[in-house]
């Protein structure tokens, strides 16, 4: 197995990713439409649309089979994703990338691949369309054409759900968007018996940057904060949402005081570098507070964690 490189402008692609994860549902019914429509109309085993992240692969719409994901440097996506570009494998046996890759050589014993890259609106490929099967089989220009047609639907649907479900200012989920994805994560954890926490962030002398600099410079504030959000808690483990005006709130799996500290301490690196910055007439100040999600405990065990995080 051969993995394909990393694209020349990752971190501005990886940027793409983070932006777009949170705001996907578990299970959206246009994107399911999609993906079965396409696997009909090729007569595949699987097709799937994926979202490719740091490390792993994420299938977020897929008909058929029952894989959830992949390590990066095992997908064959990655180098679509590489190429920004369609790729064909008539038969992965034959193909020196492939022919020792896992599933091909054990289950689910693959055989063919094709892929069509997912370009988010700043021109970034977030994942692919893809097709998989079992039997090796011929694909010529007009399916190639056909498959990057069911692309471009899939990637519309995305560009839909980022638009629907984002704050204008920050690109974050909403507070009712935060609080669904959230709810779903929350029972993911459940199942898998991992921790969540929780954490509010407060934007401070928001009202006197206002004032003082106008509406303007107060949205460019929220803007360059929820930025240094993303940054310091970049990564599939996190989810961010804009709350209300000021307030911002992170869901972060599986972290102890330590990685909290080192995410802080990040935080506080990128508003230091943006509060030293000799265009930046305000400085940029933040309160938290963070309290654990208890999973057993009984009612809304999400706003009973924003209550408590709301609290020190």
């Amino acid at each position: 197995m051969i993995p394909a490189t990393l694209p020349r402008f990752e971190a501005r692609r990886q940027q793409a990713v983070d932006a777009l994860a949170p705001l996907l549902p578990l299970h959206d019914a246009r994107l399911g439409c999609i993906v079965r429509l396409a696997q009909r109309w090729f007569a595949t085993d699987v097709c799937a649309v994926s979202l490719s992240d740091r490390e792993v692969q994420r299938f977020v719409a897929r008909s058929g089979g029952d894989i959830a994901e992949v390590p990066r440097e095992a997908a064959f996506c990655a180098h679509v994703v590489a190429s920004r570009a369609p790729l064909v494998v008539p038969d992965l046996r034959l193909d020196r990338r492939f022919r020792d890759h896992p599933f091909v050589l054990g289950e689910p014993q693959l055989r063919f691949y094709a892929g069509a890259p997912l370009f988010s609106q700043d021109g970034q490929v977030l994942g692919t369309l893809c097709l998989l099967h079992s039997q090796p089989r011929p694909f010529g220009a007009a399916e190639v054409q056909a498959l990057q047609d069911h692309a471009l639907l899939a990637q519309g649907e995305l560009d839909r759900l980022a638009r629907a479900r984002q704050d204008e200012t920050t690109g974050l989920p909403t507070l009712a968007v935060f609080e669904a994805l959230a709810a779903a994560r929350i029972e993911d954890a459940r199942r898998q018996g991992q921790p969540e926490a929780l954490a509010l962030f407060d934007l401070a002398g928001m009202t006197r940057i206002n004032a003082d600099f106008g509406r303007a410079a107060g949205d460019r504030a929220i803007a360059d904060f929820a930025q240094a959000l993303r940054t310091a808690f970049q990564g599939g483990d996190a989810l961010l949402g804009r709350l209300r005006g000021d307030a911002f709130a992170v869901l972060l799996r599986g972290a102890d005081a330590a990685q909290w500290s080192r995410r802080l301490m990040q935080l506080r690196v990128e508003t230091d570098r943006l509060n030293d910055s000799p265009q930046q007439s305000y400085e940029l100040r933040f309160g938290w507070g963070q309290a654990d999600v208890r999973l057993n405990d009984s009612g809304d065990v999400l706003r009973q964690a924003l209550s408590r995080a709301d609290e020190q």
